[in-house]
């Protein structure tokens, strides 16, 4: 109990260590430390959560082509954390960070397009950057194409590709896609 309280409080003075180094290098210009301060008043580690400075640290960031800031303010708009939801504007965010391989905005993007969230619906483009987050090792996105080839949604259905996806995925940790594995792996899909 006393090593768990000692870890906590360990881990609590490092984040607030460095939310002060990151604040002045944001201050200077810095759109990685603006980045990452803005992740730690998005989560509220080693300063009180904000999600409203968040969203302006991501601003700077993104704006200063810090592209994984424009992921997490695609985010923010698309769940309304700091700011009023704007889906659109969110697909367009991930677009930008995707074109600069952030490959949790190409997933992020693909989920909008399969369900028409801000875009038009498009099975097609959700495959597409699904796939190029997979080949970034974006377990989610492996676990997504496994579910369309597994059930033939956009692609022809191929129980051999989408166990293929599914191992990827559950390599990368996605307990789901596991399951799906083991269970086209029962089947005798090889």
């Amino acid at each position: 109990m006393k090593k768990n309280i000692v870890l906590i409080s360990l881990f609590f003075w490092v984040n607030l260590y460095a939310g002060s180094i990151y604040t002045k290098a944001c201050e200077g210009e810095d759109y990685t430390a603006c980045y990452n301060l803005g992740n730690l008043y998005n989560d509220g580690e080693g300063v009180k959560k904000n999600l409203i400075k968040a969203f302006k640290l991501y601003t700077k960031a993104c704006e200063g082509e810090e592209f994984k800031a424009c992921n997490s303010l695609g985010i923010a708009y698309e769940e309304g954390r700091g700011v009023n939801k704007n889906i659109k504007l969110s697909a367009e965010l991930y677009l930008k960070a995707c074109t600069h391989n952030v490959s949790n905005a190409c997933y992020n993007l693909g989920v909008l397009y399969k369900h028409g969230k801000g875009v038009k619906k498009d099975l097609q483009k959700a495959i597409q950057l699904y796939s190029k987050a997979c080949s970034a090792k974006e377990a989610d996105a492996c676990f997504k194409l496994g579910r369309f080839y597994n059930n033939g949604e956009g692609v022809r259905q191929d129980y051999k590709k989408a166990k293929e996806f599914f191992g990827i995925a559950c390599d990368g940790g996605n307990e789901d896609a596991c399951k799906n594995y083991k269970i086209l792996n029962q089947k005798g899909i090889h």
